[in-house]
C-alpha cells in the first residue's frame, strides 16, 4: 500500500484534501491510504519516517519559522528518493522554485483556481496511472559494458551466459539474440 501524506497549516484545506483523496481511493479501489494529515513539517516528517515511495501533498508557505514547503520537500526527497511531491499553494508564481531546489515535483496546484480537493483527486489519478506504467517497465536489469557502450538488459530477457575463450569475457544469450 502506498502512503499519502498531507501537510498544510490550514485545517479546512487539509480536511478538503483528505476527504477528496479518500473518496477517490475508495471509488477507484487504489492501493493507497492517507496516512498523515499534518499542520506542520515536523509532524509530517515524524509520520513519514520510514516511508518509501510515498505521495506527499505539501503547502509551500507553512506557518513555521524553520520550515517551508520547499525545504520540507528537500528533506523528504533526501529520505524518500522515489517519493512523489505535489505542491498545493496560493502562490501561483512560486512554481519555478521547485526547479531551483531540484525537487522534481509531480504537480503544482494553485488554491482558489478550483477546489483544491478536486485538483488533488485528479492528480492522484495521474499518479496512479504513472505508477501502473512504471510497474510494467522492467525494473531488474543486468548492466554490461562493451568498450565505451553500456547496456542494460532486462533479467527476464536473459537466457544464459557462456564462457568465452578469451579471458575475462563471456557471451550473453538473450531472447532477442541470434
Amino acid at each position: 500500500m502506498i502512503g499519502i501524506y498531507l501537510c498544510d497549516d490550514e485545517e479546512a484545506i487539509r480536511r478538503q484534501l483528505r476527504t477528496a483523496l479518500e473518496r477517490r481511493i475508495l471509488a477507484e479501489n487504489y492501493d493507497m491510504k492517507v496516512v498523515c494529515s499534518a499542520a506542520g513539517a515536523q509532524e509530517l516528517l515524524d509520520a513519514a519516517q520510514n516511508a518509501r515511495q510515498g505521495i506527499y501533498f505539501l503547502d509551500v508557505e507553512l506557518k513555521d519559522k524553520e520550515w517551508d514547503g520547499f525545504r520540507l520537500g528537500c528533506e523528504l526527497r533526501r529520505r524518500d528518493l522515489h517519493g512523489i511531491l505535489v505542491y498545493i499553494t496560493s502562490y501561483k508564481d512560486l512554481a519555478w522554485r521547485t526547479f531551483q531546489y531540484h525537487l522534481e515535483a509531480f504537480d503544482y496546484i494553485v488554491k482558489g483556481a478550483e477546489p483544491a480537493g478536486e485538483a488533488a483527486a485528479r492528480c492522484l489519478d495521474a499518479i496512479h496511472a504513472r505508477l501502473l506504467a512504471e510497474r510494467g517497465a522492467p525494473r531488474e536489469t543486468f548492466t554490461l559494458r562493451t568498450g565505451e557502450m553500456v547496456r542494460h538488459v532486462p533479467l527476464r530477457d536473459i537466457l544464459f551466459f557462456e564462457t568465452a575463450f578469451a579471458s575475462h569475457h563471456v557471451f550473453l544469450h538473450t531472447a532477442g539474440s541470434r
